[in-house]
């Protein structure tokens, strides 16, 4: 099967490119998907399609620009669909991120995006951009698996105070290195964690099955409060500075977490990356 994966060279695809036998990238360097210059020139003979673009980035990026993430990302949505009802593959892959879920106390399932819509108010322009594509793809011919994957970090991740995630963002600091470094809240929210290569192995699996025409939640199951992560990230790096805690006011959503039973149900049985050896993986990997 010839497959096309879009944002090939960004943080999520060019893990899946190592996975993905007999694939070609197109990134933002060769193609401009929010303008539209280049889309034109991309072949038609791909069986399979996996998306990876789009524009996000921290809660901080988010709320700075929201409404300009919202506008752009329902662009490029638009012209990537274009794309895709143009060359009809056999299989696409769509890659969305969990801040289109709304904000509650339990792991969600992926029915909660059929029954209601009430992201948190510092994602809101990014949820609302993603939830659109979603009713554009539900009402396609496209063969399709929405996959809405939950806080991921490895190789390639982004490493700037801006567009980098909370994983991204504390290594970008202990890399600055200091006598202190400063987080965020006080540490007490939970997040599930996972790593981006088991992400690259579970699209892998996917593409083994029938395509679900619906959602899939990737995530691990497994949750950690920002301290335990913060704490574990540390040690792993071996920084022997102070890590300094900030106002509870700043904890954010206090509980995000996917329910994964229908992803294993999918593909079988999978071995997850522990998360302190992702995180060793990742170091070693930063150079």
């Amino acid at each position: 099967m010839k497959t096309l994966i879009l944002g090939g060279t960004g943080f999520i695809g060019s893990n899946i490119s190592g996975y993905i036998a007999n694939a070609d990238s197109v990134n933002s360097d060769v193609v401009n998907f929010l303008h539209g210059p280049g889309i034109d020139t991309i072949s038609n003979d791909y069986d399979c399609i996996i998306n990876c673009v789009g524009r996000y980035g921290g809660i901080p990026y988010n709320q700075r620009l929201g409404k300009q993430i919202f506008f752009e990302n329902n662009t490029i949505n638009h012209n990537i669909n274009k794309l895709v009802d143009h060359i009809q593959p056999q299989r696409y892959i769509q890659i969305y991120s969990a801040c289109m879920y709304p904000s509650v106390d339990y792991k969600v399932n992926e029915t909660t995006l059929t029954e209601y819509f009430q992201p948190a108010e510092s994602v809101k322009w990014s949820a609302l951009a993603q939830i659109n594509d979603l009713r554009y793809l539900r009402q396609s011919n496209i063969p399709f698996d929405a996959l809405v994957i939950t806080n991921s970090y490895g190789y390639n991740d982004h490493y700037d105070n801006e567009r980098s995630h909370v994983i991204g963002a504390l290594l970008n600091r202990l890399k600055t290195g200091g006598a202190e470094i400063q987080m965020i809240g006080t540490g007490i929210a939970k997040r599930d964690f996972i790593f981006a290569e088991d992400v690259a192995k579970i699209i892998q699996n996917i593409l083994k099955q029938s395509p679900t025409h619906d959602v899939l939640n990737v995530s691990s199951g497994n949750l950690l409060t920002i301290k335990n992560m913060v704490d574990i990230v540390v040690n792993e790096y071996g920084y022997k500075g102070e890590v300094l805690w900030g106002d509870e006011k700043d904890n954010g959503v206090l509980f995000k977490g996917l329910d994964n039973v229908n992803l294993l149900r999918h593909i079988g049985p999978f071995q997850f990356t522990d998360f302190a050896t992702g995180i060793a993986t990742t170091i070693k990997n930063l150079g």
